[in-house]
């Protein structure tokens, strides 16, 4: 197990905001989870591409995977069944399986998200989720948990547990024919999305697919309105960003005004998609 001492989480967030905290654990097998779990309460975190701290102080202990979590295992090459470690950034694995001629999760691409976190949250991009590939999860205390008894909905699930691995079920595929979908869709990607600024990307859920978050949000006048620092994108009115050092305070007083908007103008209720950590 490694141990960061005094770990600024702002400069490992997506949006630039964090604490400094006392220790970050870096668990790198089974055993390094139990140590740390029946010491304290655990918080995982992934590449903190979809949490806001809002907080400055946290008892909790904090735990990113590694080691064997951040393996890639074909464990059926003639049926592309793999498994994969809940630390595994999910642009790693679809290189990693891309090379091995395994295809199905390039619809992903460009999330920057761990698999533990895009399962929990069921990410989803260009109208796939990533639930629909998944056969099972290995839960850091309930174990082997198939797909049919998690509950999974839009951009939500009822794993209240720690995911350290999941198998899923793909697809044969070119290196050539998976790089050129990639490529496809990260150009799509960076033409709607603001990439190059610091965000938590897609902040609220769509409340349908005819009524999505952005469009509510850029009609009640937000494309560009900033509460400091903080700033609804004019290239896509569902990312807010950080401009200039702002602060998560700044960001949720900008978000709950939108909230607020939306409601009274609309009578739809947007709901986060990110998490908020109090």
């Amino acid at each position: 197990m490694k141990i960061i001492s005094d770990c600024d989480l702002s400069k490992l967030s997506y949006i630039g905001i964090g604490p400094v905290i006392n220790k970050l654990y870096i668990a790198e097998n089974r055993a390094d989870l139990k140590s740390i779990a029946e010491n304290s309460e655990i918080k995982m975190i992934g590449n903190l591409s979809n949490i806001l701290f809002a907080s400055n102080f946290y008892e909790c202990s904090f735990v990113r995977l590694s080691g064997d979590f951040k393996t890639v295992r074909i464990i059926d090459k003639e049926n592309f069944i793999v498994e994969v470690g809940g630390g595994c950034l999910i642009n790693e694995v679809i290189h990693e399986l891309s090379d091995a001629g395994i295809g199905g999760l390039e619809e992903f691409f460009g999330i920057p998200g761990t698999i533990g976190g895009m399962i929990s949250l069921n990410a989803g991009a260009h109208g796939a989720s990533i639930s629909e590939k998944l056969i099972k999860t290995e839960l850091m205390r309930k174990g082997e948990t198939l797909r049919k008894n998690i509950d999974f909905g839009y951009r939500s699930s009822d794993i209240d547990d720690f995911i350290l691995s999941a198998t899923f079920s793909l697809q044969g595929s070119s290196h050539e024919k998976t790089k050129k979908r990639i490529n496809e869709l990260y150009d799509k990607r960076k033409k709607v999305q603001p990439l190059n600024k610091k965000s938590l990307g897609c902040v609220f859920k769509n409340p349908s697919p005819e009524t999505p978050a952005w469009k509510l949000i850029n009609n009640n006048g937000f494309a560009g309105k900033c509460e400091k620092g903080i700033c609804v994108s004019k290239k896509h009115s569902n990312f807010i960003v950080n401009e200039q050092r702002g602060s998560a305070e700044d960001f949720i007083i900008l978000s709950q005004e939108i909230i607020r908007t939306v409601y009274m103008n609309e009578k739809i209720k947007l709901e986060y998609e990110i998490e908020i950590l109090i």
